[in-house]
Parts: structure tokens; C-alpha cells; sequence
């Protein structure tokens, strides 16, 4: 059975003379200790300054990290009082730019590339799938049926976070199945240093299985 790790939120301190949440350095710190790989989902619009530490931080974790384009703004909106994402109900062509304008500053900020896409909040519509297929992003987490690439499906998903941003061991472990591969969605930037203790026992608990990025699953 294999493990993709997903880290969601990344982003450092636009324009300020600091790299990235200290948080963020442990979480990195424990899959490294583990010799393992994660998935981390870097918010665009943290990538509009040029905060060459912020950069340089990125391009030094690559070899243990596959990053994932996690939307620009990471916002939800309320219209006439509906509720929708940058990726839900919304237009193709508005999906498209958000897209292509993170898979851009990425490239030219950090000189890497994007190959996967999760949205913020899991929140994702048909047009997604044809906005992936028109920028090239040939992996996502949790789309609609129908995506031409490799959809990582939610029902390989496995809780570690119960609540949403308390890291719960004994949940995982209640849940635990084997899968050819498992999903683990986790938020290390909301983590206290109990969530960190939990994640290293964590860790501990899955250090005989593969970690991979989401990449090789194409």
C-alpha cells in the first residue's frame, strides 16, 4: 500500500523579510526524520512578491515534496446569497486564469512546475475537470468523475484530522484500511505542538509503507 501525504495551505509572508511559518519547517522536519515524501499545496497569490527566501525555501524541500497548485485566492464568496468557490460554479474561463496565473508565477518564481491541482475546501465542479485538461494539470485530488488524468478519488481519503485541524491518531487507526494507495489531508500550519506530537506518532505507525508523491501515480 502506498501513502500521499497532503499538506493544504502553504504560503509564506508576502513581501516580509521571513521565509515560512514555523510550523511549516517542523512538518517538513518530521516526513524528513522519516525519510518519507509529502504533498503540499501552495497557495498562489503567495507567490506575487519576490521573497527570494520564500522561493529558496521551496526549491530546497523539492526533493522530498511533489507541490500542488491549491487555487490563487483560497477564498469562498457569497453572491445573492449563494455560497461558491474560485472552483465551484464558476465559469471555465474564470477557473482557467486562476489556474494558469499560479501554474505561471510558480514556474517563474521558483522554477518548478506544477503537475497536480487541489482546490481549496475540495470544491470542485465539471468545469474543473475541462479547466485542468486546457492548462495541462494532469493530476487532482478529489474531482468530479469524468477528469481525463488521475483523479485521486475521496474514497481513498482516511481521516487524520478529526475535527478538521486536531490531529487524531486514534481516528485514523479506527478507519484504517488497506487501499493500493490511501489519502491522509492534513493543515500543519493550524497544528499546536500536541497535533505534532500525534503526527510523529503517526508517522511512526505507517514508517514500514511507501510515501509518494501524487505524481507517480500517473
Amino acid at each position: 500500500m502506498k501513502v500521499i501525504l497532503k499538506a493544504d495551505d502553504l504560503a509564506g509572508y508576502p513581501g516580509k523579510e521571513k521565509i515560512v511559518p514555523t510550523r511549516w519547517q517542523k512538518f517538513v522536519d518530521i516526513v524528513r526524520k522519516f525519510n518519507k515524501k509529502a504533498n503540499i499545496g501552495i497557495i498562489g497569490n503567495s507567490l506575487i512578491f519576490d521573497d527570494k527566501k520564500y522561493f529558496d525555501w521551496i526549491r530546497k524541500h523539492s526533493d522530498i515534496i511533489e507541490y500542488f497548485n491549491h487555487g490563487f485566492l483560497h477564498r469562498q464568496f457569497n453572491f445573492d446569497g449563494e455560497t461558491y468557490q474560485e472552483f465551484n460554479s464558476t465559469s471555465k474561463e474564470y477557473q482557467i486564469n486562476l489556474l494558469e496565473y499560479t501554474n505561471r508565477l510558480f514556474k517563474e518564481k521558483v522554477g518548478l512546475e506544477f503537475i497536480t491541482f487541489g482546490a481549496p475546501y475540495n470544491a470542485v465542479d465539471t468545469n474543473t475537470n475541462l479547466a485542468l485538461k486546457e492548462v495541462g494539470l494532469k493530476v487532482g485530488f478529489f474531482l468530479e468523475d469524468g477528469f481525463e488524468g488521475i483523479n485521486i478519488k475521496k474514497e481513498n481519503r482516511i481521516e487524520l484530522e478529526v475535527p478538521v485541524h486536531r490531529v487524531n491518531l486514534d481516528a485514523f487507526k479506527e478507519n484504517f484500511i488497506q487501499k493500493d494507495y490511501i489519502v491522509i489531508q492534513t493543515h500543519p500550519n493550524s497544528w499546536d505542538d500536541k497535533e505534532f506530537e500525534e503526527f510523529e506518532k503517526f508517522m511512526k505507525f505507517l514508517e514500514n509503507y511507501e510515501f509518494i508523491f501524487a505524481r507517480e501515480l500517473l
